[in-house]
């Protein structure tokens, strides 16, 4: 016998609902939302609930939609939300400036979602 490899991508597509798909995308630009997908737990049951699988969720990507934030009341069970945190730090004689870069050193490369 004879090991005959093959390659296989499945095929990833995703339902564009709400008012991202008011207007069609350009071709090679990105689309920002949120994903939703239904999930099951192994040996059905569906839901999330009990199933007999030990607690192990599987997505379905199968029937997944990109919804914009604030549609997710629209399109889900889901709704957006925001999480306001608050952190002292012990500067000691550190002046702002040195904060200001150690900081900058710590979060670089991590995107803020703004200010919504």
């Amino acid at each position: 016998s004879q090991v005959v490899p093959i390659e296989h991508k499945p095929l990833r597509s995703v339902r564009v609902v709400g008012r991202l798909a008011d207007k069609p995308p350009a071709v090679g630009s990105q689309l920002r939302g949120v994903l939703v997908a239904p999930f099951d737990t192994p040996g059905g049951g569906g839901g999330g609930g009990g199933g007999s699988g030990g607690g192990a969720f599987v997505v379905s990507t199968a029937r997944a939609e990109l919804v914009h934030p604030d549609d997710l009341p629209s399109f889900s069970k889901l709704y957006k939300g925001h999480v306001t945190q608050r952190q002292a730090l012990a500067t000691g004689d550190r002046t702002f400036g040195e904060l200001r870069l150690a900081l900058e050193v710590m979060f670089e490369g991590v995107d803020g979602a703004g200010t919504h």
